[in-house]
């Protein structure tokens, strides 16, 4: 049986923009907002610093994303404005990125080298991987070249290679997924479905990059950061359920970068997971409380001024949503299968297969780079 491939979509064309910036959304409205969380994610990812002066999780997110890629594009090239003098050199990087990922997935049939592609942006996962390596690999040249040998230079070298290889592999299950995080989101907690430690491994490095890249920003002295990890804290456990929730949410925590509040974290997403069922004003008012006071204990006073602050806000800000989190959530399972049809489950198994292939295949995909 031959089955006729349709013809590639121009690059350059309005079919392609709209391609890859409608795709996968309930509507123009929801596209345009998924398209404008994509360009945040991506700027703050480009201006986060990890170690020895890298900045290698803009790569990872470009490497990993297959939808509203020029809206990713985009946000990675306004955040490099924030680097300064190594400005051009993340920016051509992040083009070089761009470039590799359109050659990789130019839509073609079966060939002897390169695996077939359907669309632009949606290769295989290892040349996803592949392709963040490589770009990691050309920053680590430039800097070896600017800066000279040095141990900074090679310490900046392993650093971004490695972190931009890694994140790419942790980030890739969202967009593998056929779920938006939406649904991830509004899926019931009791449920057990395949393939969630998986997502829970990718949301964790997801949240701790976005919590570590706002500790710059504040505003009337509320930290962005802990802002994020509490709201986190809050809504995690009483969406995905008290361990889960709690250990995706203590993983987001580490961003701040300030590990003497970490119990005050785990106390308050614990409290909330486990509360959460009897009513949001028990589990939030209990989760402060310990949290507060897990702080004390651990700070002192400095904790009026280090963490009170972020918690208050998080909390008037979250406790309205809660709410609504109860309709939201019976809205969604209204229109979910049940677990017993075939059509509930068909998408999750296919989508482990999907990963383990992919990574297994990893391997084979640098061993064929490198005889080429």
């Amino acid at each position: 049986m031959i089955v006729k491939q349709s013809s590639p979509i121009p690059l350059f064309s309005r079919r392609f923009l709209s391609r890859q910036t409608f795709s996968v959304a309930e509507g123009r409205g929801a596209a345009i907002a998924y398209g404008l969380i994509s360009f945040g994610v991506s700027a703050l990812f480009s201006s986060a610093h990890a170690l020895f002066g890298a900045y290698p999780f803009a790569i990872g997110y470009l490497a990993a994303c297959s939808r509203r890629y020029p809206f990713a594009l985009a946000g990675a090239l306004f955040g490099a404005l924030s680097l300064g003098p190594r400005a051009y050199a993340y920016a051509f990087a992040y083009l070089l990125l761009t470039a590799l990922r359109l050659f990789f997935s130019y839509p073609r049939g079966q060939g002897r080298f390169f695996p077939p592609c359907a669309a632009y942006f949606e290769e295989e996962a290892p040349l996803r991987v592949a392709s963040a390596c490589v770009v990691g690999s050309f920053l680590s040249v430039y800097q070896l070249t600017a800066g000279g040998l040095s141990t900074a230079s090679f310490l900046f070298s392993l650093t971004t290679i490695a972190l931009a290889t890694l994140s790419a592999c942790a980030y890739l299950p969202l967009f593998l997924c056929t779920r938006t995080p939406l649904e991830i989101f509004l899926e019931g907690k009791g449920e057990e479905r395949a393939g969630d430690g998986v997502l829970s491994v990718c949301l964790s490095a997801l949240f701790f990059t976005l919590t570590l890249a706002l500790r710059p920003f504040s505003l009337l002295g509320v930290s962005f950061a802990p802002l994020f990890a509490v709201t986190l804290a809050m809504f995690l456990p009483a969406r995905f359920g008290a361990l889960r929730g709690t250990a995706v949410a203590t993983v987001a925590s580490l961003g701040t970068l300030a590990p003497a509040y970490l119990p005050s974290y785990v106390l308050l997403a614990l409290a909330v997971g486990l509360l959460y069922g009897i009513g949001p004003f028990y589990g939030l008012a209990a989760g402060l409380g310990l949290s507060l006071g897990a702080a004390y204990l651990v700070v002192g006073g400095g904790m009026i001024v280090e963490f009170l602050p972020e918690a208050v806000v998080a909390a008037s800000l979250s406790f309205p949503l809660y709410r609504r989190l109860s309709s939201l959530v019976a809205d969604t399972a209204e229109q979910t299968p049940a677990p017993a049809q075939e059509s509930g489950s068909a998408p999750a198994l296919h989508r482990i297969e999907m990963l383990s292939s992919a990574y297994r295949s990893l391997s084979q995909v640098f061993s064929r780079l490198a005889e080429g």
